[in-house]
C-alpha cells in the first residue's frame, strides 16, 4: 500500500462522497499543467479552498472512452489539512 501527500485546489464535488482536487504540477522547464485526484471524504471542504491530503494511493485504467484512455488517481482513508480557506466571492465582487 503506497501513501501519498499533495497540496492543491479543492474543485467539484464527487457527490456526497468527496471531490477533485486540483493540483498544479511545475516542470524544471516552466511549463505547468493541472493534474486531478479523486479524494474519498465524507467531510469535503468548502469548493477553493487551498488544501493538504495524505492518505492511501489508489489508482485504475479508466477505459470508459476506449479511444482516449486514462488513469484515475485516488485517495483514500484521508486526512484533510484546509491551509486556505476558500475566497468568499460575496465580499471579493464589487456588484
Amino acid at each position: 500500500m503506497a501513501f501519498i501527500k499533495i497540496e492543491g485546489i479543492v474543485g467539484d464535488p464527487l457527490g456526497s462522497s468527496g471531490f477533485t482536487l486540483v493540483e498544479n504540477v511545475k516542470l524544471f522547464d516552466g511549463r505547468q499543467f493541472d493534474t486531478y485526484w479523486k479524494v474519498w471524504t465524507k467531510n469535503a471542504p468548502a469548493q477553493g479552498s487551498f488544501v493538504e491530503v495524505t492518505g492511501e494511493l489508489s489508482v485504475k485504467l479508466d477505459t470508459y472512452n476506449p479511444e482516449k484512455p486514462k488513469v484515475d488517481k485516488s485517495v483514500n482513508d484521508v486526512k484533510v489539512n484546509v491551509l486556505r480557506e476558500a475566497a468568499d466571492s460575496a465580499e471579493s465582487s464589487p456588484f
